[in-house]
């Protein structure tokens, strides 16, 4: 990066393949430019982040009318033990998704 001079803005020339070793360090260069050629990606980033969140909010309610149904059965057949296995596998990653706050923090050693 050249360094800003007075007013100027600091300017971020284009990455080039041929100037990193690995694959991973041009990729992450990459990403560095065009979060300083386009300052509005943070915000664009922030906002695809929310429509997921939204998607899978959206998404969660016929799944967990099912696994409520699955609860209440008192005998399992071997087909409904898997989705209920399965579907709560999905329950508990959708509410760590959505509601952070709800997972268990790592103990400090």
């Amino acid at each position: 990066m050249d360094a800003p001079t007075g007013g100027e803005r600091m300017s971020v020339k284009r990455p080039k393949r041929r100037n990193y070793e690995s694959e991973p360090d041009f990729l992450l260069a990459c990403l560095r430019y065009l979060d300083a050629k386009y300052p509005g990606r943070e915000g664009q980033r922030k906002r695809l982040a929310a429509w997921q969140r939204w998607e899978i909010e959206r998404d969660a309610e016929p799944d967990i009318a099912r696994l409520r149904e699955l609860v209440a059965l008192d005998d399992l057949t071997d087909a409904e033990a898997a989705e209920l296995a399965r579907l709560s596998t999905e329950y508990v990653e959708w509410r760590r998704i959505t509601n952070p706050r709800h997972t268990k923090k790592e103990k400090k050693k």
